[in-house]
Parts: structure tokens; sequence; C-alpha cells
């Protein structure tokens, strides 16, 4: 499973400064200075898919808070789409399969 998993799969490496920058910069619906660009840019690692996830509104640009915010606004949207759920069962139903991938080591 391991290895058709790792076949289809697609590794990206970090942003340099001047990518993740321009990067955080078309993101932003405003313009935004270049030392606000730097500083959203080097406190999310560089890293292209957190730049990608993280939105104007998030007030902290670190890397579990930009991951929090992306997966309880995915929850939201789901439940708002489906109607079946509340965003806090499918929340709970999702660390309970973390938990059970965590306890069985197979997180892939």
């Amino acid at each position: 499973m391991r290895q058709s998993v790792s076949r289809s799969s697609v590794w990206l490496s970090s942003f340099s400064e001047e990518e993740g920058i321009a990067a955080v910069q078309r993101r932003r619906a405003e313009p935004l200075p270049v030392l606000d660009a730097k500083a959203i840019a080097t406190a999310l690692g560089y890293d292209p898919l957190l730049i990608a996830l993280h939105s104007d509104s998030d007030s902290t640009p670190e890397p579990t808070s930009v991951v929090r915010l992306f997966v309880e606004r995915s929850l939201e949207r789901l439940a708002a789409s489906e109607g079946s759920h509340t965003a806090g069962e499918y929340r709970l139903a999702l660390m309970s399969l973390s938990l059970e991938m965590l306890k069985r080591k197979q997180l892939v």
C-alpha cells in the first residue's frame, strides 16, 4: 500500500524566499508590503501548501493554526452542504479515525 501511495505522490520542496514572498502577495485580495509578506512566508516555513491554505482572515500565520483553520472551515462547509451531520460530528469522526490510525501506525 505504501509503495502505491508513494508512486502517486508529488513531492515539493519549499519555496525560496523570493517565491514565498511572491506567493503570499498573490494570495492577498489587497496589496501587502514586502516585509509583511516576508514575515508570513517565513512563519509558514516557505511551505507551498501552508501558504496556499493561509487566508487573509487568519490572524496568526503559524503552521498548526493554518491547518486547524483549514480543517474547521472544511468541516463547516461539508456540514452546510450535506446537512446530514453537524461540523462537530464530522470533527469527532475525523478525530476517531486519526486516533485509530495512530494506534495502528498506518498513516498511509
